[in-house]
């Protein structure tokens, strides 16, 4: 039986995101997106293992426009908080980006930060395998969360890979339950073989989640963080 929770948003925060970084490149205009101006940056966050995810960031016009001393120039290090929202490609593929409620510049020696904390919906049933090199056991869902920002609001829906423990405990859960989970947004490339056969080849950003925190948890009830 699916666990749904009408209060969840109101009992905690269900999509937070914590990123520090330098800026790749300088944006050269604004576009609008999640119905107002952005500006729109790619940062970079270095993991422990020295690995560079690409994140892209979104950052509203009014923001901005109430920052006078912020730059955003390439090589500005940058803190972002906001929460992670998503858009689609021509071929339905979703893709996880930061949208801004706060930047602030940093520091050269600041540290590297990549901390996402996200509840929502399965919407497509989890797929759970083993790696063939390397053993490590993976869950892939896509939740559906809720948002909100300035005039615009629907829903975002934020591809997730969850491992380990987490991975094992997300394949118990089927499309339409409502989980947590707490990890990292990384960057990587797919290759993978398409509905007609053919060898493709994208670049995806995502949830990396550490963590699984079952929603009755959450809620006050229940036990359990896997991860």
């Amino acid at each position: 039986m699916a666990r749904h929770h009408d209060n969840i948003s109101c009992r905690f925060e269900h999509n937070a995101v914590l990123v520090s970084g330098i800026i790749a490149d300088t944006p050269s205009e604004t576009i609008v997106a999640f119905g107002e101006e952005m500006c729109a940056i790619a940062l970079n966050v270095m993991r422990v293992s020295q690995v560079v995810d690409s994140i892209p960031v979104y950052i509203p016009a009014r923001l901005i426009a109430v920052s006078p001393t912020l730059t955003l120039n390439a090589g500005d290090f940058v803190s972002v908080s906001g929460k992670l929202l998503s858009t689609a490609d021509q071929n339905g593929r979703n893709f996880a980006k930061v949208v801004a409620s706060l930047v602030t510049n940093q520091s050269k020696d600041a540290p590297y930060i990549n901390r996402v904390s996200l509840t929502g919906e399965i919407s497509i049933s989890p797929v759970h395998y083993t790696t063939s090199r390397t053993e490590r056991k993976i869950t892939t869902v896509v939740l559906d969360t809720p948002y909100s920002i300035e005039e615009a609001g629907g829903t975002a829906r934020i591809p997730t890979i969850l491992w380990g423990a987490a991975a094992d405990a997300a394949a118990q859960y089927t499309k339409g339950e409502t989980i947590s989970v707490r990890g990292r947004i990384q960057s990587r490339s797919v290759s993978r073989t398409d509905k007609n056969g053919e060898d493709e080849l994208f670049d995806t950003v995502e949830v990396s989640a550490s963590a699984l925190i079952p929603i009755e948890r959450m809620l006050g009830f229940g036990e359990g963080i896997f991860g």
